[in-house]
């Protein structure tokens, strides 16, 4: 998933399970496996919560 934003080390806390990516431009990739639909979901309430705006969601093959 990616972010419009940048987050600072408070916001990327509540994706403890993600890698959080910063890239030149200032947005943010949030990278890893989610177990099911609920745990997406959940990532996205945070996303929602924290006021940031979502840009892209890219499902990557299994590997």
């Amino acid at each position: 998933m990616r972010v419009l934003e940048r987050l600072d080390d408070h916001r990327s806390g509540w994706f403890d399970d993600l890698a959080v990516l910063t890239h030149e431009d200032g947005s943010t990739s949030l990278v890893g496996q989610l177990v099911d639909q609920s745990a997406l979901f959940g990532v996205l309430e945070k996303i929602n919560r924290l006021g940031l705006t979502l840009i892209s969601i890219v499902q990557l093959p299994e590997s």
